[in-house]
């Protein structure tokens, strides 16, 4: 009766450890996933982007809209917030809030660029943890790009990867300002000056 008592405690403590190691392995795959997502390209100059057509990336805002970027956005000067890891975020939060206060009415989205070993298998996961923590009422403006986002990767270069990529396309879907070193005021300044001067605020004219 000892060996059975004992049995069923090593089957409880297996069924445990067999659970913990479950959770390990969903862990270090999302790791793995985020880790690989940004092998490092080099950076490209503003002067090597700014002129150049925004490649073509199709994905899904968190409002399950599909997009074709930039086809989708012609006929508009568009800002793009990008980012290639979890980490860009402050960055773009920056942004957001500087742009903000400069009262740009230039549209603006977010668009979070994922590459990684099976990502296809969690992307859906991925986007329900943006949704739990973005506002539901910005969703819409919030573009994910799963399997082309080695195309603006390559376009751009992935080193510093917390640093967001900020664009400004033209109406006709090209390159007209590109940033990937922080955000700054002057910086935002910079990118105003691109801008008709009708889509922001008087105090930074």
């Amino acid at each position: 009766m000892e060996n059975n008592g004992y049995d069923r405690s090593m089957i409880s403590k297996g069924k445990k450890m067999s659970k913990i190691s479950i959770k390990s392995s969903l862990i270090l795959t999302f790791l793995c996933l985020f880790l690989f997502s940004c092998s490092r390209v080099p950076n490209k100059s503003p002067e090597s982007i700014i002129g150049k057509p925004f490649p073509i990336l199709k994905g899904k805002s968190l409002s399950q809209k599909k997009w074709t970027l930039p086809n989708d956005l012609k006929g508009q000067n568009t800002i793009l917030l990008t980012g290639y890891v979890q980490g860009a975020q402050f960055d773009i939060d920056r942004w957001l809030i500087g742009l903000s206060m400069a009262k740009v009415k230039t549209p603006v989205f977010e668009v979070p660029a994922v590459k990684g070993f099976l990502i296809g298998l969690f992307k859906e996961r991925l986007d329900q943890s943006m949704r739990n923590g973005i506002p539901s009422e910005i969703w819409k403006a919030v573009v994910t790009v799963y399997g082309d986002s080695e195309k603006l990767i390559n376009f751009t270069g992935s080193q510093k990867p917390r640093n967001s990529r900020v664009f400004v396309l033209d109406k006709k879907g090209e390159v007209i300002y590109f940033h990937d070193r922080g955000f700054s005021v002057n910086n935002l300044e910079r990118l105003l000056k691109v801008l008709p001067a009708k889509d922001y605020g008087a105090c930074f004219r």
